[in-house]
C-alpha cells in the first residue's frame, strides 16, 4: 500500500437526513441540484493540537433558493455541525473548525453537505492525515548517532559516517527557501523539504555540502559495489534504505530483487519528488523513489540527482531542470 493511498479518499455522494428545523414537507419533492462543485481547502496532513478553519464554496442555487452547510469529521467530531442553516443570512460563511486530536494517530474523513429545500444534497469529502514527528514512523533501525545542530534554526541531523564522508542521516529540513511535501508543515519531520537546484546548492548549513556524483560514488567501495556507463552505482540501494512505516503502513512496498537492509544507517525513504509550475508545486514519486540532488550540473538548464527506485537494487544518475524539478538534499561533509 502505497503512502499516497492514505492521503486521498474519493468524494462520497451521500445523502443527508436534514436536521428538524430543515425539513421538507412530504409533499416536496427533490427536483433539483445544485450548480457548481463543494470545495473547500483542508490540510492533506496535520501535526496533532492544529485548528484549521474550513470555508465552503462553490455551488449555488440556480433559483436563488438559500442553502446551508452540514459537516461532520470521522472518526473524531462524528456529531453533525450545522455551520449555516438554509435561513441564515449570506453573509454567515458556514466555516467550519477542525480540530486535530492530540492522542491518536489516524486519518481523518471530513465531509461538507450543502442543502437547500427542494435540491438534491451536494457533497465533498476529503481526507487529513494526522502525523507526530516522534510516533508516525516506526521500525527504523535504532542506531546511537553523533547530531548537528543547524545554527540558523536549531534543528537537529544524526549524521554516520560512509568512508571518508559524513552524510546527514535524514533529509534536510532547513525552511529558508523549499517547500513541506504536499505544502503541508506537518510532512517536514518526515520527509525534509524539497529543493529546486538552485535552492539546494546555497540550503546545507556552513561546514556542510550537496554531495558530488564522485562522492556517491565512495559509497559503492565501502560496500562493495560498482558503476556502470549509465552512472548507477550498483548494488547497494538496499544498504540505503530503511523499512519503515508510517502510521502503520510500509513506506518501501517488498519488492524481491531489493533487499533493504539500511547497513549504511543512511535512512532513505521514498520521499519522491517536485514538479513545480505557475501553479505551485506537484509532488510525484512518493512511495516508488527517493530523489536526492548533486552537486552537478549538466548544462545551463539541467543539474544531477541520484535516485532510488523500489524495484532496483542500484542507485540510479538522474538529471532534472534547476529551476522546475525539487527534490530533497541529504548534506555531506569530509570526515575528520
Amino acid at each position: 500500500m502505497k503512502f499516497r493511498n492514505i492521503a486521498f479518499f474519493s468524494a462520497l455522494a451521500v445523502m443527508l437526513i436534514i436536521p428538524s428545523s430543515c425539513k421538507k414537507d412530504k409533499k416536496t419533492e427533490y427536483s433539483e441540484s445544485f450548480s457548481g462543485s463543494l470545495r473547500f481547502n483542508a490540510p492533506l496532513f496535520a501535526s496533532p493540537g492544529e485548528t484549521y478553519e474550513l470555508v465552503p464554496g462553490g455551488v449555488h442555487t440556480e433559483d436563488g433558493t438559500p442553502w446551508g452547510y452540514i459537516w461532520t469529521a470521522t472518526p473524531y467530531q462524528t456529531e453533525r455541525d450545522t455551520t449555516r442553516y438554509d435561513s441564515d443570512p449570506s453573509s454567515v460563511t458556514g466555516a467550519f473548525t477542525l480540530k486535530i486530536p492530540t492522542d491518536t494517530l489516524c486519518t481523518m474523513t471530513v465531509t461538507c453537505y450543502s442543502y437547500a429545500k427542494g435540491y438534491y444534497n451536494s457533497s465533498k469529502s476529503t481526507s487529513v492525515v494526522i502525523v507526530d514527528p516522534e510516533k508516525s514512523l516506526t521500525n527504523m533501525t535504532e542506531a546511537d548517532l553523533p547530531v548537528f545542530t543547524d545554527p540558523r534554526d536549531g534543528k537537529e541531523y544524526g549524521y554516520t559516517k560512509i568512508g571518508s564522508y559524513e552524510w546527514f542521516t535524514s533529509n534536510l529540513a532547513y525552511e529558508g527557501s523549499g517547500s513541506s511535501f504536499e505544502d503541508c508543515d506537518a510532512m517536514m519531520p518526515i520527509y525534509g523539504r524539497y529543493y529546486t537546484y538552485e535552492e539546494a546548492i546555497k540550503a546545507c548549513p556552513d561546514g556542510w555540502t550537496l554531495p558530488s556524483y564522485e562522492t556517491w560514488k565512495s559509497i559503492a567501495g565501502n560496500l562493495g559495489g560498482g558503476s556502470d556507463d549509465t552512472g548507477a552505482i550498483t548494488g547497494i540501494a538496499g544498504d540505503l534504505m530503511v523499512d519503515a512505516y508510517f502510521n502503520g503502513v510500509r513506506l518501501w512496498e517488498y519488492w524481491p530483487d531489493v533487499k533493504v537492509t539500511n547497513k549504511t544507517l543512511f535512512y532513505s525513504l521514498p520521499s519522491g519528488y517536485a514538479i513545480v509550475s505557475a501553479k505551485g508545486r506537484t509532488y510525484q514519486g512518493e512511495g516508488d523513489y527517493a530523489a536526492y540532488w548533486t552537486s552537478d550540473i549538466m548544462d545551463e538548464d539541467d543539474a544531477y540527482y541520484m535516485y532510488i527506485y523500489l524495484k532496483q537494487p542500484d542507485v540510479l544518475k538522474g538529471s532534472g531542470d534547476r529551476n522546475y524539478f525539487a527534490a530533497p538534499v541529504r548534506c555531506v561533509r569530509k570526515a575528520e
